[in-house]
């Protein structure tokens, strides 16, 4: 596994991204739960994830209560900052795209 038992990254969520967690909250009830999961991975092995023009995203696969999501983030050092949760539901995108 990347990373074992070596570096711990600090997590920080922008505007971006609370405002559009905050809206996908009003709708899907186990959010926060899905968004606990990956900051855990985030904050060990943020490499896992493919980097795309800049950015690295990663996917939350849908469940019960959690849409399909891309969540957009960058690393910076020591710290991962958590940009944007993008519902991949068509009915859902007041949370818009990464700018």
């Amino acid at each position: 596994m990347p990373n074992a038992g070596a570096r711990r990254y600090t997590i920080r969520e922008e505007a971006g991204y609370r405002l559009s967690l905050k809206h996908l909250r009003v709708t899907y009830e186990r959010m926060d739960q899905a968004m606990e999961g990956l900051t855990f991975i985030l904050a060990r092995s943020p490499e896992i994830f493919p980097e795309i023009s800049g950015l690295r995203r990663a996917r939350i696969d849908p469940y019960p209560g959690v849409p399909e999501c891309n969540v957009w983030f960058r690393v910076e050092g020591d710290t991962v900052c958590l940009l944007l949760v993008e519902p991949l539901d068509p009915e859902n995108t007041a949370a818009g795209g990464p700018d």
